[in-house]
């Protein structure tokens, strides 16, 4: 009887916030209480209410569990042929939950997957992009020497720097500036 005194103060607050949900779990744990203590009709009564707070939400476990306790609350009471259709409608009820939690993780793991294969494409691009980079600063290094007064402004890559024309060897200017700035200009 506790139970169900707490479970109609719980309802009341969830009424008061507009919590669905917890008015029809509120419903299905009071028809539970009542169909403890033997009293079937109650407890009917109740889960029925929550059945139809339920319904009206489309909270499907909720539904689920007020069609167990019906089917339970039909059963002991002795009316079989209901008990069957709510024990019926629980399972079916049952298979859709655990059909949309399969969908649903099955979603995620894709997700999660199509995510790995991003981070691990990115992670390649920047690879790429450094071996790159190092592999144009190997030839400046190698045309111009190690000392070279060819300097990569701070905060900007190598092949952004402009090429300038020394006028030493124009030759020699214009492959280098081709191999690592790509045009020649």
């Amino acid at each position: 009887e506790k139970a169900i005194e707490y479970s109609e103060k719980a309802m009341a607050l969830f009424r008061k916030n507009k919590d669905f949900g917890g008015v029809a779990e509120a419903y299905n744990n009071i028809g539970n209480a009542y169909l403890n203590l033997e009293k079937y009709d109650k407890a009917i009564e109740n889960l029925q209410k929550g059945m139809q707070v339920a319904n009206d939400e489309n909270i499907d476990y909720e539904i689920r569990n007020s069609y167990s306790g019906l089917a339970d609350a039909y059963q002991k009471k002795g009316d079989y042929k209901q008990a069957f259709q709510f024990f019926k409608l629980s399972a079916r009820m049952q298979d859709s939950i655990s059909s949309q939690e399969n969908s649903e993780r099955v979603n995620r793991m894709h997700f999660s997957l199509e995510n790995e294969k991003n981070q691990k494409a990115i992670e390649l691009l920047n690879k790429d992009g450094q071996l790159k980079e190092a592999e144009l600063k190997a030839v400046v290094d190698y045309l111009f020497g190690k000392n070279s007064t060819l300097k990569v402004p701070k905060g900007e890559k190598l092949s952004t720097v402009p090429y300038k024309h020394t006028g030493y060897n124009r030759w020699y200017d214009r492959s280098a500036a081709w191999i690592v700035f790509g045009n020649g200009r």
